[in-house]
């Protein structure tokens, strides 16, 4: 009799060896991990929206797993297939929030809810658009570019490789994108 085991309930070998690999900086083990886990988040997610919705939301997932592993935030409590699962719910469902308000500029003041005021300093939304803004043109003109096309645009991962030839993949944007809203909230915090 063939014994059936439950991806979601086992902490598996191999999850522990990519993140090993991972936590080293190995590219490979993140590559391993994506093709691992695509086809099941993929399938967890794409019901109800588009198929490159749904791959952009995996790709979301993928990046903030991985930087999440190496920033150790993920602690190994559960098991990473949960982890992951958890996480690409909870952008699922941001996907599904923010379609009410489908506008690029309104994605982009989402930025604005970023958690890099100080408590003691009450802001209007309005102020904080202007240090954003004030912040993005002193960002690099790639993430000034970049972030631009995302949030004033409103494009998606694919459409900016065709506008950015700096960008081979999807998965590139997605992670330089990661990477510019760092680099933002720290511009924004000096700003302050």
């Amino acid at each position: 009799m063939d014994r059936i085991i439950n991806i979601e309930n086992t902490v598996s070998l191999e999850d522990d060896k990519l993140i090993v690999q991972i936590l080293s900086g190995n590219i490979n083990a993140e590559n391993t991990l994506y093709k691992k886990y695509y086809p099941l988040i993929l399938s967890k997610v794409s019901p109800g929206i588009g198929i490159y919705d749904a791959e952009d939301i995996v790709q979301d997932t993928m990046v903030i797993v991985v930087t999440s592993i190496k920033n150790g935030k993920y602690i190994h409590k559960q098991a990473l297939y949960s982890y992951i699962s958890g996480i690409s719910w909870n952008l699922r469902n941001k996907f599904f929030k923010n379609i009410k308000y489908n506008s690029p500029i309104n994605e982009f003041e989402n930025i604005t809810e970023i958690n890099c005021y100080p408590d003691s300093i009450e802001i209007t939304k309005q102020k904080r658009i202007r240090f954003i803004i004030k912040a993005l043109n002193n960002l690099d003109p790639l993430c000034d570019k970049l972030l631009t096309y995302s949030f004033f645009s409103g494009l998606k991962p694919r459409q900016i490789i065709g506008l950015m030839p700096e960008f081979n993949t999807s998965v590139q944007v997605t992670k330089r994108k990661y990477k510019c809203l760092e680099k933002l909230k720290r511009k924004v915090k000096k700003l302050m």
